[in-house]
């Protein structure tokens, strides 16, 4: 078997907020093919990084998803019991 490696985040979108700084939006993915068993976060939720946003179910596994920097979840593209695919993205993440 091939070691899980750590959920990843797709960078496609660059800006600047109100106060001048720089924003990026990421797409955060699914490291597994699996299904979603528990999303813990919602759109508009500030997150720490490293903090577990969801859950999937894989061969029998609970795979935490975590978000790979701090920041604000703008969209979260899943729902429990959805199939996920490896690297579909399952969230969208403000910096």
């Amino acid at each position: 078997t091939r070691p899980l490696k750590k959920s990843t985040a797709m960078l496609y979108f660059f800006g600047l907020n109100n106060s001048g700084k720089i924003m990026a939006k990421q797409e955060i993915e699914s490291e597994v093919t699996g299904n979603v068993w528990k999303v813990l976060k919602s759109a508009g939720d500030t997150v720490a990084e490293g903090e577990v946003i969801m859950i999937l179910e894989s061969m029998k596994m609970e795979i935490p998803i975590e978000s790979p920097a701090a920041g604000t979840l703008v969209d979260v593209l899943v729902q429990p019991e959805d199939q996920v695919e490896e690297d579909q993205a399952v969230a969208v993440l403000e910096t």
